[in-house]
Parts: C-alpha cells; structure tokens; sequence
C-alpha cells in the first residue's frame, strides 16, 4: 500500500491522487488509523496549519511521528510535504523554529548541486516556482542531502536515506489555494490575488511537479543501514 495521512481536512491530497491513482488516504486528523508499517511499500505525510510542535491540541501527530521513525529505521520510502517535512525533520533530529522563514504564494527555487544526483529532485528544473504557505521552517538534519533553496527559507528540501522532506506544496490545485486563501489568509484583497496569481500558473505547476510525484511513487524499500 502507498500511503497518504492526511493531518488536516484543509489540506487534502490534491495532484497527488492523479500521480499516484493507486494511493490510500487516511485521515489521521479524524483519528482514522494508521496502518501497520508491514502493509506499506510508501508514504507521503501532507501538511497542516498545525504547528509540528502542537500535539497538546493535535494528538495525532505523535503518531504520525512514530510512523515516520519505523519507516525510516526500515528504509520506506517517506515524503514529507510542508508540516510532514517538519515531522520528519524532527524525527532526525533537526531543529524546527516557529515563525521563522515564512512564505505564501509562489516563490522562485533553485536546486542545490546535489540535487543533480538525486532520484526525484533530477527530475526538475535548476529554477522553478513553488507555491509555498508555512510560518514555521526546519534546519537541514545532520547527514541529509540538501537540495534546493529560496531567497527566503535556505533549506527548501532535504532527502536523508530514502526519504524526502519538502518545505513547499506540490499537491495543490486551485481549489486547494482558492481554501487556504478563504480560510487562513489574514488579508483578503491579497489573499484573492495570491488565487489568481497561482490559478494562472497551475498547469505550470502542475506539469513541473508530476515527475517528481510519480517518481516517488516508483521507489522501492530500501533496507536502512
């Protein structure tokens, strides 16, 4: 089984149902359970509003914790999006600083030289756009490859063994930002136009991305050392 855990009703799988058709999700903030690390050949933990440092007030997150450090001791193919980077980060090790780094909309990013060697971020271009929306950032864990930046958050993405954790949102659509902008944005006026911005480059977005979602959908367990 492929997995997606859903940590937040808001912040659902988008783009990740049609490069990976074949994915379950289970949402973890709804206190679905989580199934055993046995039954999956894959899973990609999405993000939240949450902060990773919130599980007084989100139980669930220790769980999806405690599934991100088995997997990694197994070698499963993790993916962490925005707060499942966070999670991940933390279960390395990382620091994770509330308020720090901060971005919403697209923002330009630039692959690092390892990138070139890397069995997803190769897929994309040197410089892309990325729609980001997070508050919080992590540090790069020691031992992890870092692979792309922004002006604004140094550590944009980071792979460690067979896992990756990705600071920016490759799943979203234009329903998704059209949500987030209604719901979570304090500005409306800037909100509204942060939509359309991203509306008129979502089938960029989309077609940049899908390699590196399907490609991640081709990676095998790899036995941790």
């Amino acid at each position: 089984m492929l997995l997606v855990v859903q940590n937040d009703p808001r912040v659902p799988a988008g783009r990740l149902l049609s490069a990976l058709p074949t994915a379950v999700v289970v949402q973890a903030h709804a206190g679905e359970p989580l199934p055993p690390l046995a039954a999956l050949r894959g899973c990609v933990v999405l993000g939240g509003a949450m902060s990773c440092m919130d599980d007084g007030a989100f139980p669930h997150l220790k769980a999806v914790r405690q599934l991100l450090a088995a997997g990694l001791q197994q070698g499963l193919p993790l993916l962490g999006i925005c707060l499942g980077g966070q999670l991940l980060a933390q279960v390395l090790g990382a620091p994770v600083v509330r308020q720090r780094y901060g971005e919403c909309g697209l923002q330009p990013l630039s692959c690092r030289p390892a990138a070139a060697q890397d069995a997803l971020f190769s897929l994309l271009p040197s410089e892309f756009n990325a729609f980001c929306w997070h508050h919080d950032s992590f540090d790069l864990p020691t031992g992890a490859s870092w692979l792309a930046s922004s002006a604004t958050c140094p550590v944009q993405a980071f792979r460690y063994g067979n896992s990756w954790a990705l600071q920016f949102h490759p799943e979203v659509t234009p329903a998704i930002v059209r949500l987030w902008c209604h719901q979570l944005a304090a500005d409306p006026l800037a909100a509204a136009s942060l939509a359309r911005d991203f509306a008129r480059q979502s089938a960029r977005h989309g077609l940049c991305f899908a390699p590196l979602l399907r490609g991640f959908g081709q990676q095998r367990v790899e036995q941790a050392a």
